[in-house]
């Protein structure tokens, strides 16, 4: 019986496992952060995991005239937790592994907005070079008809 306590306890422990802090930024700053459905606050805002067992958590971020992001993280193996009961016949310890996010977050989000064209100045054309008076070309000689007797009767 008392071995059924130990271990219901020890699974008690995992269960509760140790705390965690993970830290959200976005850019742009101001971004509210959705966790399970749950509001956690506004980027940079550092979210407290309560415990360390193995989870999918769906993350969003939202901000007004920006694209919402909606993604999925999972929690990676990261540390091991020992822990040691005490009982009249000697101790008891077991090891479980934690499950855990990573320290930080970095997300970029879009703008909704498309960018306004920059205006393109026209570009200026050459400046014509002074045309320099050209004199006519001298107009061609009309040519001659070949000098031909007159015909005689």
């Amino acid at each position: 019986m008392l071995r059924i306590i130990c271990l219901l306890a020890l699974g008690l422990v995992q269960l509760t496992g140790c705390s965690t802090a993970t830290r959200f930024h976005s850019s742009p700053l101001g971004a509210k952060l959705y966790i399970n459905g749950d509001y956690v606050g506004e980027t940079p805002v550092v979210y407290d995991d309560a415990h360390s067992l193995p989870e999918r958590l769906h993350i969003q971020i939202r901000k007004d005239g920006y694209e919402e992001l909606d993604m999925y993280l999972d929690k990676q193996l990261s540390y091991p937790m020992a822990a040691v009961m005490a009982v009249p016949w000697g101790g008891v310890t077991a090891t479980f592994w934690g499950w855990k996010l990573d320290n930080d977050y970095r997300f970029d989000i879009s703008s909704l907005k498309k960018p306004e064209p920059t205006p393109v100045a026209p570009v200026p054309e050459p400046a014509a070079e002074p045309e320099e008076a050209l004199e006519p070309a001298p107009e061609p000689a009309p040519e001659s008809a070949p000098l031909q007797a007159p015909l005689a009767p």
